[in-house]
């Protein structure tokens, strides 16, 4: 039974076009709110993952490109005026709909891009998979998250798998850790009040002995998708981690709204830990905000609410280290440049956090998605600005670094795709960097690569060797399996010399969309 939601369905144009091949899918649920009349009138498109749909061609219109996932559980990719898609068909992968003369058919493969300091990461050690299996389009390694000897990688959609516009599924984190055997799987998950809807494991932290897990669609009370984190320490040596706390948006006084999203993106450094919403009201405006907490005694502390005045999903990426926390803010307007984004460093004094600056990129542009992906360690920041244009190469996506001098966050590099640069790469994807100033840093950088599908693309990614300012490409790095369309490097994380990348949509035998983690190291 076909079920799409479009308000009013245009009868001529490149939509009406459109519309019709979705009806030829059963589980379809796409939905265009409002009466779009013409790809003039496209605001908003929900993209189910499981028929995973990517559009491009033509040229960028003011308000008509989608920045950050309109839910959570869809894929986030920016849209042009003419549409082609691309659905998954049967164990052949794809199926490419007609395309005109201003667009084609394209599907995304990932790549991930390392630039590091000289113990280059480039041998694949490990793939995860969850035992057992999940369902179609569970997504395991949506987010991923190392430290040390302990990986933890989020299942988000388990066990049901997205099915259309919505996903009755609970959500898991499942721990790996490593001991001379190798790695292994040695914990499942789930909050102590999960329920059917929540996406447990849609985002995930690691630090020493303490993890958290956020839901950002938890129901809390009456709120709906007010969401919840949950944090859990290691209790044992058997690598078994028990529930500490469960944070909402309402401790402390703040927040305790439906639809913040609360738990979209989580991290943690020693004792303290940040809590993205971008969804929270501030003062009334839907701006998205960050919370603060420290832990002492077992028991977690508000410790502020971060947010900024101008709009702009503030709270979809969030990072910490020691004393120092950056929050992105992918959609904020910068100057006359909609949608070009922006990201905050915080610095922590005595249980309070103060801003210290706001970065910018040098060379940004609207609708960049600077701040889509934020990483911080010790004082070193990187964001990532998948969409922004590099020479003629439309959402090449760049990475920028910022290095602290005195009290200021100066940019230091920018970091593109090398040595093969091209249009649609959304390099800056997700971003995560290790190390010290007394050393040196290795940053890891992933990109959703956009490629014809006639002749199916498979997952590279690029090593890159330096010190301080200077980072040049050594080698390459590419799972062992790699797969069309298998969104490697949606999610990345770094630790010493060992690097955890997800692969949301891998095959698992026949189980699309099941998903993959990999581990490399040097």
């Amino acid at each position: 039974m076909v079920s799409c939601q479009f308000g009013t369905v245009p009868t001529t144009g490149i939509l009406a076009r459109l519309f019709a091949h979705f009806s030829s899918f059963g589980d379809c649920n796409y939905r265009f709110p409002g009466s779009p009349t013409s790809s003039s009138g496209l605001r908003e498109l929900v993209v189910p993952l499981s028929k995973v749909l990517l559009a491009f061609g033509g040229t960028k219109e003011a308000g008509m490109a989608i920045s950050g996932r309109v839910r959570a559980h869809h894929l986030r990719m920016p849209f042009r005026a003419l549409l082609v898609c691309v659905a998954f068909a049967g164990a052949a992968g794809f199926t490419a709909f007609p395309a005109t003369a201003s667009g084609r058919a394209q599907s995304s493969s990932g790549a991930v891009s390392l630039h590091a300091s000289p113990n280059v990461i480039g041998s694949q050690l490990a793939e995860f998979f969850p035992d057992p299996l999940g369902a179609a389009f569970s997504q395991f390694g949506f987010s991923v998250a190392i430290s040390g000897n302990t990986a933890l990688v989020g299942d988000p959609y388990y066990p049901n798998g997205e099915i259309g516009d919505s996903c009755a599924c609970t959500g898991e984190a499942l721990v790996f850790t490593k001991s001379r055997r190798g790695w292994t799987e040695t914990d499942q998950l789930i909050g102590s009040d999960s329920a059917a809807g929540d996406d447990f494991g849609f985002s995930v932290a690691i630090s020493g002995g303490m993890l958290i897990v956020g839901a950002p669609h938890h129901q809390v009370g009456t709120n709906a998708a007010q969401g919840a984190a949950y944090v859990y320490v290691n209790t044992s040596s058997d690598g078994l981690w028990s529930q500490e706390a469960e944070l909402t948006s309402d401790i402390g006084g703040f927040g305790g709204t439906a639809n913040e999203v609360y738990g979209a993106s989580v991290a943690i450094s020693g004792t303290s830990a940040i809590v993205g919403a971008f969804g929270a009201y501030v003062s009334g405006v839907q701006v998205g905000a960050a919370y603060a907490y420290n832990e002492s005694g077992g028991n977690w502390h508000p410790d502020g609410l971060l947010s900024s005045s101008i709009p702009g999903t503030f709270g979809g990426s969030v990072a910490i280290s020691g004393k120092t926390a950056v929050v992105g803010a992918h959609t904020q307007q910068v100057g006359s440049n909609g949608g070009e984004g922006a990201a905050y460093v915080y610095t922590e004094h005595q249980d309070s956090w103060a801003l210290a600056g706001e970065l910018t990129p040098s060379d940004g542009g609207a609708e960049d998605s600077f701040g889509y992906s934020v990483a911080v360690s010790g004082t070193t920041v990187v964001v990532g600005s998948p969409d922004h244009q590099v020479g003629g190469n439309i959402n090449q996506g760049s990475a920028y670094v910022f290095s602290k001098s005195g009290s200021a966050w100066p940019q230091t590099a920018e970091l593109t795709a090398s040595p093969d640069p091209a249009p649609y790469q959304n390099f800056g994807w997700s971003v995560s960097v290790t190390g010290s100033p007394h050393h040196s840093y290795t940053v890891l950088v992933s990109r959703v690569d956009i490629k014809i599908v006639y002749v199916p693309p498979c997952c590279t990614g690029y090593v890159y060797t330096g010190t301080g300012n200077t980072w040049t490409p050594a080698a390459e790095v590419e799972p062992s399996d790699a797969q069309a369309a298998d969104s490697f490097g949606d999610s990345v994380s770094v630790s010493g010399t060992t690097a955890l990348i997800g692969a949301e949509l891998h095959q698992v035998g026949s189980v699309r969309g099941e998903g993959a983690a990999y581990v490399f190291s040097s």
